[in-house]
Parts: structure tokens; C-alpha cells; sequence
């Protein structure tokens, strides 16, 4: 493990004594602990209580190590860790995925996320963003570079929840996803993108996003 990580979980042990359940990374950094990594730390910290005293305890350890290692923590009790699964799933999934427990109880191996809650969650968050990608729309058709800051950021949102909607759709996904692909060589810088051609990528964006949210919807 990573000195720094092992160092702060040897602090985070002491502030929180016996309250202190788990401490789980997970994301990118999750498998390279071992490496001198940029990316954002996660960390799920998993208590027993939660109360402005048990916070305070543990205020200048996770303070401290936000700036340091650049930590982003979720902290939870074991209970509110275990009702979140139909809420957040996929976030579990995700999580799942990429993991290393640092300290303490596996709370991670054994969840189990359904496809119900998948689909609801998935749904409720291809629809929201489309909401948005509408809205949006007025605002930037004009100007290239916020609409390929748009469309690169979103794109990478959609695809997100593309690859977590084939576990529900499995057989039944027929879209053709190419448009990531095509926006991924716009943020990379392959291809000229003028108003014309980055305007035709957010409508072809749009027409994928909302047939995917049609095909999620239609699973019963």
C-alpha cells in the first residue's frame, strides 16, 4: 500500500477508535495503491454512529488529507451503507468493480444490486440529463468551444450509463454507440470541429441518449 494512504488510515484509526467499521478505496486509484498516482482519492469510510462528535474527532485527520492526496471521502454508517444499495446502483456496481479495503470489514464483495433499481436509477438519470442537454442547447449552438466542452464532458456521462445499461439490456441493445467515439476524437483534437460539425454530433448524441432511455424504460 501506498505510505501515504497506509500513514493516513494509521490516523483515521486513531481519531475514530472503535467507531471505525471500513476504510475502502475504490475508482482508478483503487489497483495502482502502489504507484505515484494523479487522480482523486476514494475513500468510503464506514462508522458504527455518526454524530457531530464522531465528525469532529476525525475533522482535522480528513481535513488535513483532502489538500495532501487530494481525498474525496464518503462517510457512512454500516447501516445507511446497506440501505443505499436500491438508491445508488450504479455507484455500487461501479465500485464493485475496483476496490481494495484498507482497514477494517469486505462490505463491498457481498452487496447485491438488482436490476430494478439499476433500471430506475439509469432511467432517472438518462432522462434528467437529457432535460439539461436540451436546455443547454440555447446557450451554446453558437459558440464552439463550450459546445465541445459540452459534448466531451456529457458524452463521457452518457457512456457511463451506456455501459451499465447493457447489463440490463443485454440482448435487446441494438443501438450503435459510434457518437462517443466520434466526440472522443473532438476532444482529442483528430478532427477540426466547427459549429457546423459539433452541432451534428450533439444531435446525434441526443437521438442515441433518447432512444437508450426508450429501450430502458421498455423493459418490464
Amino acid at each position: 500500500m501506498d505510505k501515504e494512504i497506509e500513514y493516513f488510515v494509521e490516523q483515521l484509526e486513531e481519531a475514530a477508535k472503535s467507531n471505525l467499521i471500513s476504510a475502502i478505496l475504490y475508482g482508478s486509484f483503487a489497483d495502482q495503491v502502489e504507484k505515484k498516482n494523479k487522480s482523486d482519492i476514494n475513500i468510503m469510510i464506514i462508522l458504527k454512529e455518526i454524530s457531530d462528535a464522531h465528525i469532529f474527532n476525525m475533522r482535522d485527520v480528513i481535513r488535513k488529507n483532502i489538500k495532501k492526496l487530494r481525498l474525496n471521502p464518503i462517510i457512512i454508517t454500516k447501516e445507511e451503507h446497506l440501505n443505499s444499495l436500491d438508491v445508488f446502483p450504479v455507484e455500487y456496481l461501479e465500485m464493485k468493480e475496483n476496490f481494495k479495503v484498507v482497514y477494517g470489514d469486505d462490505l463491498i464483495t457481498g452487496i447485491d444490486v438488482t436490476n430494478e433499481n439499476l433500471q430506475h436509477q439509469i432511467e432517472f438519470e438518462l432522462r434528467s440529463k437529457l432535460i439539461l442537454m436540451r436546455k443547454m442547447w440555447f446557450n451554446i449552438e453558437n459558440d464552439a468551444k463550450v459546445m465541445k466542452l459540452f459534448l466531451v464532458r456529457n458524452s463521457a456521462s452518457f457512456c457511463f450509463l451506456a455501459k451499465y445499461a447493457d447489463r440490463i439490456l443485454k440482448e435487446k441493445h441494438t443501438l450503435n454507440l459510434n457518437i462517443f467515439e466520434k466526440i472522443n476524437k473532438v476532444k482529442k483534437d483528430e478532427v477540426k470541429a466547427d459549429k457546423i460539425l459539433l452541432n451534428k454530433l450533439y444531435w446525434e448524441l441526443h437521438y442515441t441518449v433518447t432512444e437508450l432511455t426508450k429501450k430502458i424504460d421498455e423493459i418490464k
